[in-house]
């Protein structure tokens, strides 16, 4: 069976993310997360879930008021400031 051309060329590039080096050399030691990684994680969900949140809450107060695509616009950069 012959291997597609396509997974000749991914195959490697797998392995790098997988194990963090290349195919020719052995793998890294595990090294732990840096401190407070957890902390930085946890409070970038929580903006991503607020900001989330006032995007949709605001769509809805404006879709009553004005089209679908001009609320959506006005709600999208209100919320990216």
């Amino acid at each position: 069976m012959r291997v597609p051309t396509a997974v000749i060329f991914i195959a490697p590039v797998f392995t790098l993310l997988l194990t963090g080096c290349p195919p020719d050399q052995p793998p890294r030691p595990h090294t732990p997360a840096a401190p407070g990684l957890r902390g930085q994680v946890a409070r970038f969900l929580a903006v991503g879930a607020a900001s989330t949140a006032a995007y949709g809450g605001l769509y809805v107060l404006l879709r009553g008021q004005m089209p679908a695509a001009a609320a959506n616009a006005l709600a999208l950069g209100a919320t990216a400031l």
